[in-house]
């Protein structure tokens, strides 16, 4: 089953990057504290809650701390170009030009 989720990428620990969005499928609804690998294993994000928004299962990871800039950059290109996922960053949407 596909479900939306939401979590976001830091380039440390006091300076996001970006929010990363999108269709997880998942062959189970996992419950806060479960541990899924995403991305062939690359990532392992811990769930941190599961809301229903207009009828669609939202599951909210933990944030990921990347060790740099260019990681963080890396990892979100890795997420939207493997996984289909959304990856803007912070500086895009809070300037407008992504709405």
């Amino acid at each position: 089953m596909k479900y939306d989720i939401d979590f976001s990428i830091f380039e440390s620990p006091n300076h996001p990057y970006g929010n990363v969005t999108g269709e997880l499928e998942l062959t189970f609804l996992p419950s806060v504290g479960t541990v899924i690998q995403i991305s062939e294993g690359m990532l392992a994000l811990r769930v941190q809650f599961i809301n229903i928004v207009n009828g669609r299962t939202v599951i909210g990871f933990d944030d990921v701390v990347a060790d740099s800039p260019s990681h963080a950059a890396w990892l979100a290109e890795r997420l939207e170009r493997d996984e289909g996922l959304f990856c803007p960053k912070y500086d895009l949407i809070r300037f407008g030009k992504i709405r």
